[in-house]
């Protein structure tokens, strides 16, 4: 058959400019092959001292079977030698080589491994035995190569809530893992959490009474990369809708009663606001809202707004709220009229009430603005100065906290006095 002339020479033409990957054993090459072939360099010539070496066949010529060989780097390693075979292999078997020349080897002397073989010339190989040793050979450096097994570790972290994302699903880290000498990222899955969460975590702490989180990660790796890894906290664990109602708590705290903000915002707005920095559909909800800030332990107020709140006109005006110092603004019925009643938190400031003849729904809502902006202006130190001007329709209800019920019915009966009265037009 003629097919194995041409096969042969096309390999001659293909091998030369290769780059091939060898690996040198004492002063003996073994190329990248699934022939053996084991070609000793004669003693005369340098070859650097590293075990894989990279050449570029220069030549090759089929008469004496004779491979021409540059140096190209001695900074290759075993991966590269397996490179080479993939791409190297099928061409390197169907030649018949021999010996092997170095056009340029280095100029100065390399202390070389002493040779597993001898054997100069393969195709002269003849003896079974040696023939075997030298695929047992073949053998043993495809084992030495095998590829490293993967470890396993366990650490356990103490971060501060400041190096945690919390995010959609899970809270999200990054951390030196000496193992690998480098940062990896890790995730602790939590279904409860969203993205939100993350501009509310520094209050995660003090409900939890901690300072640090706790975490530990289990982790499988492979030199400088991680496989995969399971992250846990018993800590994160506790995140959960209990909490967040104490969460929720101590946002009301800061962000409304402690809050030095001089504008005036509705009910609807603050909750709103809330629902977004918790992730709580319920937060939303204004009367939720009342019910957590309306509480005995809470404001000295408390049966005062219970009773403005119960009969605030909710179809009319929505309650508003002011800061520095923390009050409410509710719209009153009484006979065919309306009250505006402006009650605090938890100072002493004493009630204001201002009555509204009946008016045309837009004219009421103007009306209702008016005051509003005034209780903006009295709320910057103008108290005495509005006084001064005997204001009709308005009343001025002191509190005094007697009793079990902090003064109460002594003040209800004196803003349902007040409400008895018809306005005069303002």
């Amino acid at each position: 058959m003629n097919m194995q002339p041409t096969l042969v020479k096309e390999s001659f033409d293909m091998i030369v400019n290769r780059n091939i990957v060898v690996r040198r054993v004492g002063n003996s090459l073994i190329l990248p092959s699934t022939k053996v072939i084991e070609l000793e360099v004669d003693r005369n010539v340098f070859l650097p001292v590293k075990e894989f070496i990279m050449f570029r066949v220069v030549s090759y010529d089929e008469n004496s079977g004779k491979l021409g060989l540059k140096i190209n780097s001695d900074i290759v390693n075993e991966g590269a030698f397996w490179v080479s075979f993939e791409e190297n292999s099928n061409i390197l078997s169907t030649l018949n080589i021999n010996s092997v020349e170095i056009t340029n080897p280095p100029k100065r002397n390399t202390e070389f491994i002493q040779p597993i073989s001898s054997i100069t010339n393969i195709s002269k190989i003849e003896n079974k035995n040696i023939r075997e040793n030298q695929t047992r050979i073949w053998e043993s450096i495809k084992t030495e190569q095998a590829p490293k097994q993967a470890q396993k570790a366990i650490i356990t972290l103490q971060l501060p809530v400041k190096d945690l994302i919390f995010s959609n699903g899970k809270v999200s880290f990054e951390y030196y893992i000496e193992q690998i000498r480098r940062k990896s990222s890790f995730d602790i899955p939590h279904l409860f959490l969203k993205t939100e969460h993350d501009s509310i975590k520094n209050y995660f702490p003090n409900i939890l009474k901690i300072k640090h989180f706790t975490i530990s990660v289990e982790f499988e790796y492979l030199e400088n990369r991680i496989l995969n890894y399971s992250a846990r906290s018993a800590e994160i664990s506790l995140i959960n809708e209990l909490l967040f109602d104490q969460v929720e708590d101590l946002l009301i705290q800061d962000y409304i009663v402690n809050s030095t903000d001089e504008e005036i915002y509705t009910l609807d707005e603050i909750a709103s606001e809330l629902s977004k920095k918790t992730g709580l559909d319920e937060s939303h909800d204004g009367q939720r809202l009342l019910n957590k800030l309306f509480s005995k332990d809470k404001t000295k107020h408390y049966y005062h707004l219970r009773y403005l709140s119960d009969k605030h006109l909710t179809n009319i005006m929505t309650i508003n709220l002011t800061a520095k110092p923390m009050s409410f603004i509710f719209l009153l019925p009484y006979q065919n009229n309306y009250c505006i009643v402006w009650e605090t938190y938890s100072t002493n400031e004493a009630t204001y009430a201002w009555k509204i003849d009946h008016k045309p729904q837009s004219q009421l809502m103007e009306r209702i603005q008016e005051i509003v902006d005034r209780i903006k202006w009295l709320r910057n130190k103008n108290k005495m100065t509005y006084l001064r001007t005997k204001p009709e329709n308005f009343m001025r209800i002191e509190h005094e906290y007697s009793g079990d019920d902090f003064g109460f019915k002594k003040w209800k009966s004196q803003i349902e006095s007040f409400l008895q009265n018809t306005p005069s037009n303002p």
